[in-house]
């Protein structure tokens, strides 16, 4: 099947970003079955929902897709690699939060390459195949600490830290 095939369903479309647009939920399994037929994609693509609906009346999700970095096909970092992280509230609104991820120092060199090597496209951070958040790396991360940030809330972003802190 062609890609095109999803046109019906999907909205949104956010250039520069991972998501391939969003789709109402009650479409996912739908298109889930239009994605499962579409033949010649790149090696180590594969597709993810967002982890949650859109805050809107109309119940939508966005779908991701995610052609992984290395040949193999793993994340660059897994929950091992992860020393600490936590829910703090954003240097830059007071609305907004954000969760900060300290590396353990022998993860620290892996973090550097892979933000190094991607800069101007997206990370997709996924927990069980949901993704949490898919940031534009803006310049080379050294140092082993990160921070997710957007439209986060303190709810969201206690959960998150909590999922990443337990593994």
């Amino acid at each position: 099947l062609p890609v095109d095939s999803l046109a019906p369903f999907l909205m949104d479309a956010r250039n520069g970003y991972a998501s391939l647009g969003s789709v109402l939920v009650k479409d996912t399994a739908e298109v889930m079955s239009i994605l499962n037929a579409v033949e010649g994609l790149p090696s180590r693509t594969s597709f993810m929902w967002a982890s949650k609906a859109e805050k809107d009346p109309a119940n939508r999700v966005y779908l991701y897709i995610i052609r992984s970095s290395n040949i193999k096909g793993l994340p660059v970092i897994t929950d091992e690699d992860i020393e600490k992280a936590h829910a703090q509230e954003a240097h830059y609104s007071h609305k907004n939060w954000e969760i900060g991820i300290d590396l353990k120092k022998t993860s620290w060199q892996k973090w550097e390459n892979a933000t190094k090597d991607n800069i101007g496209r997206c990370l997709v951070f996924a927990i069980d195949d949901k993704v949490y958040s898919a940031p534009m790396v803006n310049s080379q991360i050294t140092g082993g600490k990160s921070m997710i940030s957007g439209n986060i809330s303190e709810m969201e972003a206690k959960e998150i830290a909590a999922i990443l802190q337990s593994g």
